[in-house]
Order: structure tokens, then sequence, then C-alpha cells
């Protein structure tokens, strides 16, 4: 049920972190994309100013280049008593006449502007760093009989298509140049020629240019912010990774550790229940009778049925992963003496327990209770040198608390050892001659029980004497 869960869990943390990913992913390439807009939209040639006045300059009394307005000309002079004509007569006609002149002015003008390099030559006179792209667009042409009312020639949406390609731009009818995207934020020069004389004709045309490799130049100003942002969802990924590869490590060695220990609880059970048997057996025979002799039987059952169910117990904490309290009214005085009864066939320690003359009754858990003293007990007698080995334990009565109180002659601990104890499978670093076995877990469950009671623990200590072990309990009435 708990591997099934943590799987289901993975699942649930897999999709958000995947979701919380896309959607910081998402979010860099938003700021990086508006950035970059903002950039874009900022942007300034270099030298601006002297390219809109050499440009002018170049086509001053002429339009579009040098030798444009001559190519109007050449068209519109001929043409203006019968567009007038027509324009006065059949509005059909005229618009007709005015679109076939217009795609034939156009289209000399595009040609006339193949071989003029005035724009290359207005760079090259600049020395620009980048090579620059331009282009010339007309967007309207009109004409003028009487000097002040304009006649559009043309539409631009409407000429284009009639157009060859390398004419075509949204922005209006390309003259020159091979620059896609002509924009605001490109313009170099906006121009508008007329004339207010009968006869004569208006013109709106721009000078567009941009170094030709533009969004480089503006990828490579924002570099300082593309980088780390890369960095920071590469190192998140990386992140990602090791933390999922360590989950399912984890996860592994979880479902390792439970099939291990429903293994070992089904394999401890049926020996101790041998045991136990056997145990109640030997106390019905003629042997029994000696007191020493069922003193001993007593004790060998009470400690298998004791391991019997702390396998119980491990196999319970194993699938809730936490200290789980079954808590009755016991008495304390009761609690101790029996745990205390089970040390008197140790040989080379003696254990002195003084206890108060009423019962003091506390709400607790008599197994792990049992457990936790027991715990401190083995401590003091396995972290100990002396040949006779001396732990003394006291309850005492503080008004609402029972102060349970176990001190010991052996090793001691210094004031850093203290502070680990309590640690998970923390073992202290003892001199060679002295050899202590085990994991660790020892005070770690002293330390887990007190606080499934909200008890409290404190140690005092000195290397060399000893240490003692104080344990508050809160008491409850007696019965």
């Amino acid at each position: 049920m708990y591997i099934n869960q943590m799987r289901h869990q993975f699942k649930i943390y897999v999709f958000t972190a995947v979701i919380c990913f896309v959607a910081l992913v998402l979010t860099q390439f938003l700021l990086l994309y508006n950035t970059y807009e903002l950039l874009n939209d900022r942007y300034t040639v270099e030298k601006e100013y002297e390219l809109h006045d050499l440009y002018t300059r170049s086509i001053a009394n002429d339009l579009f280049f040098p030798g444009g307005e001559r190519v109007v000309n050449s068209f519109l002079d001929t043409a203006y008593p019968r567009l007038q004509h027509l324009y006065e007569a059949d509005t059909v006609e005229f618009r007709h006449y005015a679109t076939t002149l217009s795609y034939g002015i156009l289209l000399s003008l595009y040609k006339a502007a193949t071989g003029n390099h005035v724009f290359d030559s207005i760079c090259s006179l600049l020395q620009l760093k980048e090579p620059m792209a331009y282009t010339i667009l007309v967007q309207e042409m009109a004409v003028t009989f009487d000097g002040r009312h304009y006649v559009p020639l043309f539409r631009p949406k409407a000429m284009l298509p009639q157009l060859p390609a390398g004419m075509q731009s949204k922005s209006g009818i390309r003259l020159a140049g091979n620059m896609e995207t002509a924009a605001n934020n490109n313009i170099i020069a906006a121009i508008a020629v007329s004339d207010p004389k009968p006869n004569t004709f208006l013109v709106r045309f721009s000078l567009h240019a941009e170094p030709a490799n533009r969004r480089a130049i503006i990828l490579r100003q924002m570099r300082y912010t593309i980088l780390p942002s890369l960095c920071t969802v590469l190192a998140i990924v990386i992140l990602f990774i090791i933390l999922v590869r360590r989950w399912k490590k984890q996860k592994r060695l979880s479902e390792m550790k439970s099939d291990f220990i429903d293994h070992i609880t089904h394999e401890l059970n049926t020996p101790l229940t041998t045991i136990i048997m056997a145990t109640l057996n030997l106390k019905h025979l003629p042997v029994a009778k000696d007191q020493a002799i069922h003193h001993l039987a007593a004790v060998i059952e009470r400690q298998s049925r004791r391991l019997q169910l702390l396998v119980g117990k491990m196999l319970e904490m194993t699938v809730e992963h936490k200290l789980l309290t079954d808590k009755s009214m016991q008495d304390v005085n009761t609690l101790v003496s029996d745990i205390v009864a089970n040390y008197a066939v140790q040989p080379n320690c003696r254990l002195h327990l003084d206890l108060p003359p009423h019962p003091l009754c506390i709400e607790t858990d008599p197994f792990h209770f049992t457990t936790m003293l027991q715990n401190l007990i083995d401590n003091a007698l396995k972290y100990n040198r002396q040949e006779h080995k001396l732990v003394n334990i006291v309850v005492a009565d503080a008004g609402k608390n029972a102060v349970l109180s176990l001190a010991d002659n052996g090793v001691g601990m210094s004031k850093s050892t203290i502070d680990k104890i309590f640690e998970k499978y923390y073992r202290d670093r003892h001199p060679g001659d002295l050899h202590v076995k085990g994991l660790g877990m020892g005070l770690y469950f002293v330390q887990q029980c007190v606080r499934a009671h909200n008890w409290q623990i404190d140690v005092h200590s000195t290397p060399g004497y000893g240490s003692r072990f104080v344990i508050t309990i809160p008491l409850i009435s007696c019965p």
C-alpha cells in the first residue's frame, strides 16, 4: 500500500514539476521576446542622420534616386491632357489608363534603379561598420489638373499583383534595394514631393535601411540576458534529473527495506513462538520447582513475548513510517521495577533502584516505555569500562511531573557528543579498548519515544565520570 502511494505521489510530483518547468520556460521566453522587441523598436541605425542628410542631398531637385524625376516626366508630360479628359468624361476608362500608365512608370523606375548605386556610395562614404540592406518604397503617386485637387494614379494594394515579385512589399512598391522588412523603426527618410501648379504630380516615397545582420546585432546585445536565462533553465533541468534519479533510488531502497522487514518478521515469529511454547513447558516440568530455574524461565518467556511484540511493532512502523503509540494509564514504579528485574541475572553489574512509597500514574505506551528504558540501561552498561558497573535509577515525585533519572559510572560524553547522540545512526568514537557493537539507533528511538509522548529529556555528562539522563513525565490521577 505504501509503495503504491509513493508511486502515485511520484507521478504527481513529476507532473507538477513538468508543469512548473514549462511555465518557467514560457515566462523566460516571453521576457526574452519582449526584451528583443523592445530593443528592436528602439534600435537606431549607425549614423542615421548622416545617411538621411547625404541621401536627401543626392536627390536634391530629383526623385527616388538621381535621374528618377526624368523617368516620371517622360511618361506624364504627354499624358496630362488625356488623363484630364478621361477623368472628366469616363471614370472607368480613366482608372484603366492611369493604372497602365503607373505600371509603365514604376517598371521603368525599377529598371533604372537596378544600375544605380547611390546608396552603396553613401555607405562607403560614411564607412559604416556593418553591411547595410536598404529599400526605396513608393507609397503614393497622384496628379493635379488645377493645382489644388490631387487624383491618385494607382492604389498600391491593387497594383502589387501585377508587378514583378522584386517590386512587391507590404509597405509600398519597391523601386530599389532588397531589404525584406520595411517598418517605422528603420525609416531613414520619408519624402513627399509636389508642385501646386496645374498639370503636375505628387509623389510620396521613403528610404528604409538597416544592417543586414540586424537580428544578430540585437541578439548580441542581449547576450548577458540570454545566457543567464539558458543557464538557469539548464541548471533546473539537471537538478530535476538528479532529484528524480535520487528519488527513484530512495524508492527502490524503501521497497527493499519493506521486503526485508516483511521477510524477517515472518522468519522471526516462528522461532519466537517455539521458544515461548518451550518455556511454558519448562515451567510445568518438575525441575521448574527450583526457584532460580522458575525465575529464569519467567524471564525467558517475558523477553520472548516482548521480542514477539517488538517484531509486530517494527512491521507497523515500516507501514506507517512513524512511531505508533497505544497509550494507557500505567504505574511508573511497576513499569521500572519489571524492567530492572530483567537485569538481575547479568554478571558484573548492579542496578540500584530508588522508588517513591506511593504509586505514580502516567499515560504511556508500556511497550515503548520499556524499550526506551532498556535502551538507556543497555547503553549505560555497554559504554562502561568499570569492573563493577553501576546504574542508579531514581523515580521521584515532582508535583505535577514524575522525574525518571538514570545515572551510570561509565565513560561519559563531551558536550559535542551530547549534541549528536539523538541523531539517527550516530555512534561516538571511543578508545580501542572499548569495543561496542550497534547501529546507533538506541538513543534515536529514546528521543522518538519522548517526542511521541510529549515528554522532556535532559542529558548531563562529563568525560570519564559517567552520564545522567533525566526524563520529565506529566502525572495523571491514579484510580
